[in-house]
């Protein structure tokens, strides 16, 4: 990269952005170029709101007689706040998170919750050798009715199917820094879009080892990067940067 001195911060986003298109990390992560608007991402940033939002006072709780209304004055609160600041949604997004938002209540409702949620939103920055940090934000960290702690991330992606384990992996280098005394653990996306069913993954100390190492090897690579090249797929369509990208070409 153009400063070597400057320590190369890490996310899993970042690093999938990366092996997807070179060049479309270059436009966000250097350059800083503009995004565009995409409903899909207005969708998740306000469900994440709304269930973080309706977990703080649940589990403050403990046992909330009206969940219904708890999560109805969750969804109200953070639509009012959008509001207030100019950013309301549309109908067919409120629409939409208010679907997925009563799946997810009516699971909770009927099979309970399982599991102690131990923290929501939880930050970390994390050095990975002198050079490279990885940072992040974990939706939730549970402990299951066993004792096993659980990363839960909420996706409301329309299928499973390309789902992979990578970022439960990243989420869990911070897990076993935190909790140096556990050797394994759980990880799982809630498919809010598919009546929140669980993708799950069980992971140990030395899957999280070889993933710091794969990403420090990633970092190098990143860090000596010049050339920058497009990656031309189908995904092009979808890019925040499609028309500063084809019209360099």
């Amino acid at each position: 990269m153009e400063d070597k001195e400057k320590k190369l911060v890490l996310s899993a986003s970042k690093v999938k952005t990366f092996k997807q298109c070179p060049r479309k990390f270059y436009y966000n992560y250097i350059e800083k170029l503009p995004k565009k608007q995409w409903d899909h991402f207005d969708l998740g940033t306000f469900v994440h709101s709304v269930l973080e939002r309706f977990h703080k006072v649940f589990d403050q709780d403990g046992k909330a007689d009206n969940l219904k209304k708890l999560m109805t004055e969750s969804f109200l609160m953070e639509k009012n706040i959008l509001e207030k600041e100019n950013r309301g949604l549309s109908r067919e997004i409120l629409l939409s998170a208010k679907e997925m938002l009563m799946d997810y209540l009516y699971k909770i409702e009927n099979e309970g919750l399982k599991s102690q949620v131990i923290s929501l939103e939880e930050e970390f920055n994390i050095k990975l050798n002198e050079d490279f940090s990885i940072i992040g934000f974990i939706d939730r960290i549970d402990k299951d009715s066993d004792g096993v702690f659980h990363i839960l991330d909420y996706k409301t992606s329309k299928s499973a199917k390309y789902m992979d384990d990578f970022q439960l992996r990243v989420y869990g280098i911070h897990l076993l820094e935190k909790y140096p005394e556990i050797d394994f653990f759980r990880g799982s996306y809630i498919m809010l879009k598919l009546q929140s069913r669980l993708v799950s993954y069980k992971f140990n100390r030395i899957d999280i080892e070889k993933e710091k190492k794969k990403l420090i090897e990633m970092a190098n690579i990143i860090s000596q990067e010049k050339k920058w090249k497009t990656n031309q797929t189908a995904l092009c369509d979808w890019c925040d940067f499609k028309d500063v990208c084809f019209n360099s070409w």
